[in-house]
């Protein structure tokens, strides 16, 4: 602490403590550990599958252009899994 600062010297320890950059680590740290991000679970990515298809095959017939048959299939496939008829 410089001399001529005349803050009390629990200032500056908070100070230093606050500081992004000290070196002050949680006492246990495998408690505060947190796990690395997983996977989407299925069911969500086959739902964002689903609505990414149903709009490329919209797309495609709003421009009168062929829809592959294999988009049509794996749309079918995807709605029958989701959605209990």
């Amino acid at each position: 602490m410089d001399k001529n600062d005349h803050r009390p010297h629990w200032v500056q320890d908070l100070h230093d403590a606050l500081d992004f950059g000290s070196n002050i680590k949680p006492i246990n740290q495998e408690k505060t550990k947190r796990p690395s991000i997983g996977i989407v679970p299925k069911k969500i990515h086959e739902a964002s599958r689903l609505d990414e298809i149903r709009s490329a095959i919209s797309r495609r017939y709003n421009n009168n252009e062929i829809i592959p048959t294999e988009w049509i299939e794996e749309y079918n496939e995807l709605l029958k899994k989701l959605i209990i008829l």
